[in-house]
């Protein structure tokens, strides 16, 4: 019922998925997931080739694992399969996990949810009101709708570009600079100010509350 890389958007899962790639994301897999399949989903996404070779060795092993997990009969032979060069390999171990659990779950990074509104996208300049079906009304610019997501000095990508378009345009906050996705100096200064501004633990991260201050949920 969740997915294992965080965001609202196939863009923001996207830039999770980059970020896990690098070694600042965790998975974030559900509490109630079974053990065994917590740990054929956490081999099967290991951030790079050679982690995924050493714990998924080969693909016999692993629908045994599968199997062993679903309670399901042993297959009684498997499928031969062409070696190809991907690449994105954390995609493709996300799509073999997928494919491996069947209808339990849900391709993060192919497909995106309904958007949140059917008015015109936003845009930066003009960051619109929107309905969040878990968080209620706020704004919104580039239909990026994190409001959980925790992003500091030294990420990127579209999260990012989402916090210096609502200090810039919203909040007025001009200090931040350009909008360019880059979580600099300038835009973790302009975090900052806007953070005092509203009443915040000025740290300069953004967190659940400082979005929700941005997206001024309880003011529209």
């Amino acid at each position: 019922g969740s997915f294992p890389l965080p965001g609202g958007s196939t863009e923001a899962r996207t830039d999770a998925a980059t970020r896990y790639a690098r070694g600042t994301e965790e998975l974030r897999l559900s509490p109630e997931l079974a053990e065994n399949w917590r740990e054929i989903i956490t081999d099967c996404l290991a951030p790079t080739h050679t982690e995924r070779v050493a714990r998924v060795p080969d693909t016999g092993a692993l629908l045994r694992r599968v199997e062993e997990a679903a309670g399901t009969s042993p297959s009684a032979r498997l499928p031969r399969l062409r070696p190809r060069r991907w690449r994105r390999p954390v995609l493709v171990a996300a799509l073999v996990a997928t494919a491996m659990l069947g209808a339990t779950a849900v391709p993060y990074a192919l497909r995106d949810e309904s958007p949140v509104v059917a008015a015109a996208p936003a845009s930066c300049e003009k960051p619109a009101v929107y309905e969040d079906q878990k968080h209620g009304r706020g704004y919104t610019a580039n239909w990026n709708s994190t409001w959980d997501f925790t992003i500091k000095q030294g990420d990127g990508g579209n999260q990012v570009r989402e916090v210096q378009c609502l200090l810039r345009y919203l909040h007025g906050i001009t200090e931040v600079g350009e909008v360019d996705g880059s979580f600099g100096p300038l835009t973790h200064a302009a975090v900052v100010t806007f953070q005092k501004r509203a009443g915040l633990d000025a740290d300069g991260v953004v967190g659940a509350g400082t979005w929700r201050a941005l997206r001024k949920a309880d003011e529209v």
